[in-house]
């Protein structure tokens, strides 16, 4: 009886914690769509790039490049 309890608590902890992180994932790459799109219409414009383009150029840069980059390495170290 106790181990059906356990178990059921932690399988909805389990499928609790797959949905939390699906939907950071999907607000992130929300939030990087918004930031492209906001970095190439403004270098389409021809016209004087402000700073935050910069600031966000960098985070497209270390999202899509270097933090992929760490996950994979740092799977692969868990293996």
């Amino acid at each position: 009886m106790h181990s059906k309890i356990k178990e059921l608590i932690i399988r909805g902890v389990d499928i609790a914690a797959i949905v939390l992180v699906a939907g950071l994932v999907m607000f992130f790459l929300l939030l990087q769509g918004v930031v492209l799109s906001s970095v190439v219409n403004a270098w389409r414009m021809d016209t004087y790039l402000p700073s935050i383009i910069g600031i966000e150029a960098v985070f497209l840069l270390f999202s899509l490049v270097w933090a992929p980059l760490w996950c994979l390495v740092h799977y692969r170290k868990r293996r």
